[in-house]
């Protein structure tokens, strides 16, 4: 094989990754589908990095010192960051960091094998699934460790002593806990060192030892003083004080403690890392790349200790590929690989098999890149990721929030109103009877916030079940704020401060006010008095509006939900739904006092390719066990099984 062509090849592989991966983060962040903290909460971080504010005074402002993780890596990237501000730089930066981090795997390989092992480790590495997995899940600081780390390590083995240090050092201001891996390189460098003293000197015992101080003097810098002292004061007396040792708190309550339980109860040790889910992590990491690693016992070392961070943790996301922890854990898995590589092909007969040996790796590579990786199942996303006519209506009330203006917001809408100063989290005011430190975030989001911007359906903040009462939190945040709605559909609900609460969306009447009676009892508990029905447009769309007339008779021990299905009388075959869902989750009826008349009111948004002429409207009464069973296992509103207690004739869409 000519020797330019695995370089060309390579180049090739990199510019596909990069330039796929970028467009799949566009086309999610279009259509809202980031349903996480993390991608807002840094770029809100850079925002107000380029605006002169790197430090944090409270809850809602999200910077580079804020008490949390020690990203200055931050600072560095400012600068291109202002050239290009917004979320869609940053997914770019991260997919372009982990797509170049083949580079110097194929390095790595060359050096210590061949350039055709170099070139199928840095196949492997693009397509290797806890990559893929941290290239989808929002933007984190870390993944940029992935290639600064292989960097790193590729310039020891080159014994470019300078460049080594400066990728030490920028390894390190990725995030604290890249102490662990760079301080695993500096075991490796040190035993490695000793081992060929005599032919290495002194010159190789002191880089040996420069990661292996600089990184756990940089972690207790970190952990004991600068997290310490730039905590907000508002959050110094809660949970978030203890910052991610919290996760170890079966170790320990300190750093000390936690260390001093690993070195003197290996036994104790060894029974919290046994797990199953642990053993299928370490699966998961090592089965793509065929066990190489275990064929290099001296590199072996380095993704061990690098590991330890996520075995030793009580917290799930820790041992599991599909998000951003495994950033730390990759280089070493493919530096130990090269490593494993070129040991088995020492071993006598073997070099002559080399061949078997890379079909051997490049089909578990495959095999796993489509059984436990994102790759395979990307179409199906693509089609969940599709922007939408709701997605549209989502863009209409983030563009009515001005800039700068303080917003508290569920998930989906974060990182598109994370360009501002100040943003809160509505999570934290529907969990906050659970959590001190979120009560603090509520408060604070009660304060100076201007807008509310609430997808009443958004998984991660609803669909929290283990959070009950977490209604009273949204109906207490609403009322004392004197928030009134400014716009709904469907589910989405724009919201702005008044002189006095208006929901908008839930609130008490009269049976008689319902244009069209009903008179039905669903259950022994509650009446269903009627409902109300008009066609008209919201944000631009068609949306018809319903009001649902419900009483409460008595003790009601389940919430209920009501949904609404319209069928075409053309083609009965067509129809569309939607769930009242921010009545629900405002004021549902196990609250409801009893003889009050609860009107639940909703705007639903008519399909662009809905038939013209007469539906037959259907409205569905469901418990929250069948709704669960429903939308949340099935992931879609068919309503099979539900009981229909009304009916109309009388809507016409034109």
């Amino acid at each position: 094989m000519s020797k330019g062509i695995p370089r060309i090849v390579l180049i090739i592989l990199i510019v596909a990754y990069a330039v796929s991966f970028s467009a799949i983060a566009g086309y999610r962040y279009r259509s809202f589908s980031f349903h996480d903290i993390d991608l807002a909460v840094i770029n809100q971080a850079f925002w107000n990095a380029i605006h002169g504010s790197i430090i944090s005074s409270s809850p809602g402002e999200c910077t580079v010192l804020n008490g949390g993780h020690v990203e200055l890596i931050i600072l560095g990237l400012a600068p291109l960051y202002a050239v290009f501000p917004g979320p869609m730089t940053l997914l770019i930066l991260q997919s372009l960091a982990l797509a170049i981090g083949a580079w110097p795997v194929f390095l790595i390989g060359n050096e210590l094998v061949a350039p055709s092992v170099g070139l199928l480790c840095a196949f492997c590495y693009l397509v290797y699934p806890a990559l893929n997995w941290v290239n989808l899940f929002e933007f984190h600081t870390i993944s940029f460790s992935t290639p600064l780390l292989l960097w790193m390590f590729y310039f020891y083995l080159r014994r470019k002593w300078r460049l080594f240090c400066v990728f030490i050092f920028l390894c390190l201001v990725c995030r604290e806990d890249i102490a662990l891996p760079v301080f695993a390189v500096g075991v490796f460098a040190l035993t490695k060192t000793l081992a060929d003293y005599g032919r290495e000197g002194r010159a190789g015992l002191k880089w040996g030892l420069t990661p292996l101080l600089a990184a756990p003097g940089w972690f207790i810098l970190c952990i004991k003083f600068i997290q310490p002292c730039f905590i907000p004061v508002t959050l110094r007396t809660t949970e978030i004080s203890k910052g991610g040792l919290a996760f170890y708190s079966w170790l320990g309550n300190s750093l000390s403690e936690i260390v001093t339980t690993v070195v003197s109860s290996p036994g104790v040790v060894w029974k919290g890392v046994m797990t199953a889910p642990k053993i299928q992590y370490l699966l998961h990491l090592y089965a793509p790349v065929s066990f190489m690693p275990l064929f290099s016992p001296g590199a072996m070392i380095m993704t061990l200790i690098s590991l330890a961070e996520g075995l030793l943790s009580q917290r799930a996301p820790h041992f599991s590929i599909k998000y951003q922890y495994s950033s730390i854990i990759t280089p070493m898995i493919f530096i130990a690989s090269v490593y494993g590589i070129r040991n088995i092909l020492r071993w006598k007969g073997m070099a002559k098999r080399g061949g078997s040996l890379c079909v051997i790796i490049l089909f578990c590579a495959l095999i796993s890149a489509w059984s436990i990786g994102p790759l395979c199942g990307l179409p199906g996303q693509m089609g969940e990721w599709k922007y939408t006519q709701e997605d549209g209506v989502r863009q209409k009330m983030v563009d009515q929030i001005p800039a700068e203006v303080p917003v508290v917001a569920t998930f989906e809408f974060a990182p598109k109103l994370s360009m501002r100063s100040v943003l809160f989290y509505f999570y934290h005011i529907y969990a906050g009877v659970r959590d001190s430190s979120y009560r603090v975030d509520a408060s604070e989001a009660q304060k100076f916030s201007r807008y509310a911007l609430v997808d009443f359906n958004d998984p991660l903040t609803f669909y929290d079940f283990y959070t009950p009462g977490g209604d009273r939190g949204v109906y207490k945040f609403l009322m004392e704020g004197n928030w009134q709605l400014a716009a709904t559909v469907n589910s989405l609900a724009l919201f702005t401060r008044g002189e006095s609460p208006r929901l908008g969306v839930v609130r008490t009447g009269e049976c008689r006010e319902a244009g069209h009676a009903l008179d039905r009892v669903p259950i022994p508990e509650m009446k269903l008095c009627g409902y109300t029905l008009a066609t008209g447009a919201v944000m631009g769309e068609a949306v018809i509006s319903l009001d649902v007339y419900c009483q409460r008779l008595k003790n009601v021990r389940d919430n209920f939900f009501i949904a609404a299905r319209f069928v075409s009388r053309r083609d009965p075959a067509y129809s569309f739904e939607q769930v009242l869902f921010a009545p629900y989750r405002i004021y549902p009826s196990s609250r409801w006092k009893e003889g009050e008349v609860v009107v639940q009111s909703c705007n639903i948004l008519v399909p662009r390719e809905a038939r013209r002429g007469e539906y037959d409207m259907m409205l569905v009464f469901g418990s929250e066990e069948e709704f669960i069973k429903t939308i949340v296992t099935e992931q879609r509103a068919r309503f099979k099984g539900w009981p229909a207690y009304a009916g109309a004739r009388d809507l016409v869409l034109p």
